[in-house]
């Protein structure tokens, strides 16, 4: 069975990536304590004010959900949220419901640029996770094939743009519309639901890596 999963996956890995390079506001002797000594309370990696004048919204809008119950070193995560005053149609226009925007930020993970760019600027990660999630002592097989087949759906889909600034290094990947983030041996990731407009998402998320590594 656990072969069957990786085959589900690995036809689909190592599609071709975009290789645009723009530059990134990071500071050359960033130092990476500022990150770590944080990564198991995310939210004192950027304040909810910093993150209001951003995005132009009242601070009093924006709602703050710790994620701190993920297995793993560096998994743990934030996530803020705040609606846009507009309503958004689900079920092919049937119903409305209030839209919301939000950011998260997380996956600490001291790695070599290396590694990060193999893990992030390739499919390999994708492959990692595949093989971890094959070998989990509870692995259940129902849920084991579906994550498989989204994961290879996801793979086949996935497109990442390289964006560089001197040693440090920053992954904008596409359909998610995440900025990872490469500084001195740390890696961290910045996911986004900003609308549709990708690249509002992507201008956005280098504001806020901005914000986090010039503090």
């Amino acid at each position: 069975m656990k072969m069957n999963i990786l085959q589900l996956v690995v036809v689909f890995l190592f599609a071709s990536c975009g290789t645009n390079k723009q530059k990134l506001n990071v500071p050359q002797d960033f130092n990476t304590d500022k990150i770590v000594v944080h990564k198991n309370e995310m939210q004192k990696i950027i304040s909810k004010d910093k993150l209001a004048s951003i995005f132009d919204i009242s601070i009093n809008k924006i709602e703050e959900h710790i994620e701190d119950n993920i297995n793993g070193d560096g998994q743990f995560t934030v996530l803020y949220s705040w609606p846009t005053g507009k309503m958004k149609k689900i079920a092919d226009g049937k119903f409305e419901i209030e839209e919301y925007h939000s950011i998260s930020i997380g996956s600490v993970q001291q790695m070599s640029s290396d590694d990060f760019e193999r893990k992030i600027g390739s499919n390999e990660g994708i492959q990692e996770q595949v093989n971890q999630m094959s070998k989990q002592e509870n692995f259940n097989k129902e849920v084991g094939v579906a994550e498989a087949k989204y994961l290879a759906a996801y793979a086949k889909a996935r497109k990442v743009e390289f964006l560089e600034n001197g040693t440090a290094k920053a992954i904008w990947e596409t359909p998610m519309n995440a900025l990872h983030i490469y500084a001195n041996d740390l890696a961290f990731t910045i996911s986004t639901n900003l609308g549709e407009d990708e690249d509002y998402a992507k201008q956005k998320s280098i504001e806020i890596t901005n914000a986090i590594l010039n503090q």
